[in-house]
Parts: structure tokens; sequence; C-alpha cells
């Protein structure tokens, strides 16, 4: 997906006369692109990559839930899975907007989610605790090195980043301040951790496999391969009021998951 995708539809809410285009963007994009993209696989156009089109038919229901992963040969591990370990993998920091400006966020791993698209893709979700990094000057600088007061969160409603974004970071307890007070640590990684769970020659958006309840990304360039020995947990949404479907057709579409591009071309051909 590109900037082109988000101008063409900008130009459609100013036609409409919109008043706050960003908010109703937030709001409205996901839907407008997934009609713009099926309206454009039915027309042949060849605006439309594989890619394009899994992010957005969107996931199927099921999601893979993992306690572990190994992105580009680094280990990450939730906050719970490495309770009682001497070592240390779930301390995460990733760049983002806030307030109008690019900071860096940092936290703590909480939970691993594999999400399935169309064509075989697979995307993984990483869920993190954010420190609060805003009230009561809770970040200390002192010679490039990163003091953070982990007391507080922030951003509990929006605590989802995609696993190829973020990187890997240790706390470690102040000497001096002690308390909530933990100093950042940032390491360059070999990215050589178990090189030979590796498959090559992948078309697919990440690459993912699983041993034990671990999962495997090493880019953002190939399929998510899944041992068929391991049973991730799947999950389901209970926070919602269930939706009672009595179509056939409805029915199995659920079972199912998203229609794929070729049965959207057939149905355009019918």
């Amino acid at each position: 997906m590109s900037q082109q995708h988000f101008s063409e539809h900008e130009d459609v809410l100013e036609a409409q006369g919109v008043g706050n285009i960003a908010n109703r963007q937030k709001q409205e994009f996901a839907t407008w692109l997934r009609q713009r993209v099926i309206d454009l696989c039915k027309d042949g156009s060849s605006q439309v990559s594989d890619c394009l089109y899994a992010l957005a038919i969107g996931p199927h229901k099921k999601v893979h839930k993992y306690s572990g992963c190994i992105i580009g040969g680094v280990r990450f591990l939730t906050k719970e899975r490495e309770e009682g370990r001497k070592t240390q993998n779930s301390g995460v920091c990733v760049e983002g907007p806030h307030k109008g400006k690019i900071i860096t966020y940092y936290g703590t791993l909480t939970d691993i989610y594999v999400l399935d698209y169309p064509n075989d893709r697979q995307v993984a979700l990483f869920m993190c605790d954010w420190y609060d990094l805003e009230r009561n000057k809770p970040v200390i600088i002192d010679n490039d090195f990163v003091s953070i007061n982990i007391s507080k969160r922030w951003y509990t409603d929006d605590n989802y980043v995609l696993a190829s974004q973020v990187k890997q970071v240790f706390y470690v307890l102040h000497t001096k301040l002690k308390g909530n007070w933990q100093v950042v640590q940032k390491v360059n990684h070999r990215h050589l951790f178990d090189p030979e769970v590796w498959s090559a020659g992948s078309e697919s958006a990440l690459d993912i496999g699983a041993n034990e309840d671990i999962a495997f990304q090493e880019e953002e360039g190939g399929d998510i391969v899944l041992d068929d020995t391991f049973e991730a947990n799947t999950l389901s949404r209970d926070d919602v009021i269930p939706e009672i479907v009595s179509d056939p057709k409805e029915i199995a579409s659920l079972k199912e998951g998203p229609v794929s591009r070729s049965e959207c071309e057939e149905e355009t051909e019918n």
C-alpha cells in the first residue's frame, strides 16, 4: 500500500465536504480501501498486488497466540514467559509519533499474535505495556545513557505494534536512583540465533515458524511456517455482543475466512 491510496481517499472525503479529514480517515479508510481494491480486482486492474489485496480484505477471524518470537535472529519472550529466568528478552522499544513529534517508546512485551490473511499471508503483532514518558519527568539522559521510570503506563488503548518495527532493549536497575528507575541498554545483535530454522526462497509477506510455542519471523519477506507438532492458541472475541448468522452462505463464508483474489475474479467472470 502506498501514499497513493491515502491521497485518493482524502480526495474522496474532500469532495464530500468533510471537515476533520484526518479523523474521518482513521475511522473509514480500512472499509474504503477494502471496497476500492475489490472493485479494482473485478475490473482486472494491474494496480492490485497480492500483498495489497490481502491487506485490504483483512485477516481471518482466528488469531494465533505465542509466548515467544524470533525476529531476524533475535529472541523475544513475553514478560510472563521469562519469569523465573535469569535472562531478559521482553524489553522493547519503537519509534512513533506523539503530539507532533517522533519519540522512542519503551515497554515490555506481554503477548504475541499472528494474523492469517488471504493468499497465505501472515502478520505478527506485539502487544506491549508502554511506560509513561511524559508525567513528572520520567526520563533522564546522562552521557548518552537513558534512564526511565517504569511506575506508570500510557497508551493502554493503543498497545499493539508490528513485530517487524520493534527493537529489543534490556532494563537494568539504576544503581543510584533505584526504586522504579531503570537504565535502558540497547544492543546490536549479530542476528545469529538458531539460523537452521529458517526456510529460504519465500514470497509471502513475513517469515515465521514455530518451535514449541515460539514464533519465528526473519524479515518482512517470507512465508510464516508453523510447526505442525505445536498447536497454537486460537482466540475469539469475548468483548463484543455475538452476531447471530442464519444465512447458509454467510455461515460458509465465516468458516472459510476472507475470499481469495482468485475467487473474486472468478465471481466477476461468471
